[in-house]
């Protein structure tokens, strides 16, 4: 019994409140309703269409998984779910704006807050469980830790606008961004379009799902210092705010970046999961994870 207690003690059980998670996924449904009239009524470019669809089917599918999992995986479950629910919600709502959806908007908006209620009521429950008699806290995270979480996600996510731009809002989008390229002087801009594209979709799922956290921040970090300089903001000098946007906004964002290559993404992240549910991966796998 006693190693039993143990055992339960050093697990983790994250969870939100139900019924939030429950009228997040109906506002998601709703959100998906609204795009599907919106593409009854009106035409939009096929390829944006897809994707946003796509990416809210995708939401919609984690919450389903979610609640049949999560009385057996309570950590698992509600961790993966979030994590991909929020990052599919944000690049359809993103998607759903950049082409010109109405009526998308307030009910993702409602969604995406409903969600950050739902993240603090986690990281209240957690810090609550702490509380409780043999339970082993290293485990657990900190107020100071559930903050960094958070910049951690939000340092991710802000990458979404960004690669929809490029991969996804269609040609009108995309050519206002050509034109840029070409002004820097790069050849076959529409490669580089899509490799960068490509670059920040894979670093916002790593930093803000924490996939592969060490690994990923290593390449966002390498990818914004070497945007800032072919982009000659290190010539602009330090004010962001000037004409053509100095150093100072990269490099903040690259030295947050770093500090996960540091330290890692802790407990509410893919690694974790991944690792409370493989624990005898690689060493050097679970070096780049976290």
């Amino acid at each position: 019994m006693s190693s039993h207690r143990t055992q339960q003690s050093n697990r983790l059980h994250y969870d939100g409140h139900t019924y939030v998670t429950q009228l997040t996924g109906g506002i998601v449904l709703c959100g998906l309703m609204a795009q599907c009239y919106n593409l009854y009524i009106a035409s939009y470019p096929t390829h944006a269409s897809v994707a946003a669809l796509t990416c809210s089917l995708t939401a919609l599918g984690s919450y389903y998984l979610y609640f049949k999992h999560h009385h057996q995986y309570p950590y698992e479950s509600f961790t993966t779910h979030y994590l991909l629910s929020t990052l599919m919600l944000l690049i359809s709502w993103r998607i759903s704006v950049s082409i010109g959806m109405v009526g998308v908007t307030p009910l993702m908006c409602i969604a995406s807050i409903l969600k950050l209620f739902n993240y603090i009521l986690c990281a209240r429950n957690d810090l609550k469980e702490q509380r409780l008699p043999h339970v082993n806290t290293l485990i657990h995270n900190t107020k100071l830790e559930w903050q960094l979480l958070f910049i951690r996600m939000v340092i991710g996510f802000i990458f979404i606008p960004h690669f929809t731009e490029k991969l996804f809002a269609g040609p009108e989008a995309q050519q206002v961004i050509l034109q840029g390229f070409e002004q820097l002087g790069f050849t076959r801009p529409q490669q580089w379009l899509y490799i960068a594209g490509l670059i920040e979709l894979a670093g916002c799922f790593s930093i803000g799902c924490g996939f592969l956290t060490r690994l990923g921040a290593i390449g966002v970090t390498l990818y914004l210092l070497i945007a800032t300089y072919l982009g000659h903001h290190f010539s602009a000098g330090f004010i962001w705010s000037q004409s053509i946007g100095g150093w100072e906004y990269p490099v903040l964002w690259s030295l947050i970046t770093f500090s996960f290559v540091c330290f890692g993404s802790n407990h509410f992240s893919l690694d974790r999961v991944i690792e409370v549910r493989y624990p005898n991966l690689p060493r050097w796998i679970k070096i780049l994870m976290s």
